[in-house]
């Protein structure tokens, strides 16, 4: 029986662990979303404390009200026109005759209006799309038509997309200013790529006393973040130096 490759651990994933914790999702959801079962998850969190500081923080930002769910973020985008409607389809959702309460709610509204509350349902269900289509009362064969045919529809699900990126980049922006060091090296890694963030270090391979250089990603060493700093910013004093024509000493 073949077995599915080993997750590896990536320096993102507690970044990606926190906006996903901020969305509401628990524990063997996160697993899941990242192939992992909850025990690997679990086995993670003992392994790499930053990500349990991660899913914590989230979460104790999650009750203070210091931070948003995604579904909520989305909601308050929403005018307040579309925001009372889905408060009365959220009342009749689990009625009897659900279908019935819908239709009576979207009563003479454009189809416009039916698509807009259903990007809405698809974030509330977490892309579940047969609840969400049930809760506006859209048959998922209509579905499938305006996600292939219709241009505005497509178009709201690409926003939805953006404002995804949006939410994430938010997350990443508050682990950088609670001092989470993963973030701030991943955020230095690629906002500021252009600073030498990225360099990657060429070392002599002594065992195979080769000419050929061995290229070693700089934040796999074990350093502290201050001298990472310190030595990247020395590497890019050297390629100044070497750019200019100047002899390094």
């Amino acid at each position: 029986m073949n077995r599915k490759p080993a997750v590896k651990w990536r320096d993102i994933f507690p970044v990606e662990a926190y906006a996903a914790a901020k969305m509401g999702l628990s524990d063997p959801k996160i697993a899941v979303l990242h192939g992992l079962t909850p025990r690997g998850l679990a086995k993670w969190k003992v392994e790499h404390p930053v990500l349990k500081q991660a899913l914590d923080m989230a979460r104790s930002n999650v009750v203070k009200g210091c931070a948003e769910r995604f579904e909520e973020y989305i909601h308050q985008r929403l005018t307040p026109e579309l925001q009372d409607l889905w408060k009365r389809l959220m009342l009749w959702k689990d009625h009897h005759n659900a279908r019935g309460k819908v239709e009576m709610v979207l009563a003479g509204e454009k189809k416009l209006v039916r698509q807009q509350l259903l990007i809405h349902a698809l974030i509330y269900t977490n892309y579940n799309v047969s609840e969400a289509a049930r809760i506006v009362n859209v048959p998922l064969r209509t579905y499938r038509d305006w996600k292939a045919t219709d241009p505005l529809f497509v178009k709201l699900l690409v926003q939805i997309e953006e404002f995804k990126k949006d939410y994430f980049e938010n997350a990443l922006i508050n682990l950088v200013v609670a001092g989470h060091s993963t973030a701030i090296i991943f955020v230095n890694r690629t906002y500021n790529k252009d600073r030498g963030y990225s360099e990657k270090f060429a070392a002599k391979d002594a065992k195979k006393n080769s000419a050929q250089d061995s290229i070693i990603p700089v934040e796999e060493l074990d350093l502290s973040l201050e001298t990472r700093r310190e030595i990247l910013t020395a590497f890019r004093a050297y390629k100044v130096k070497t750019k200019a024509g100047h002899p390094v000493c």
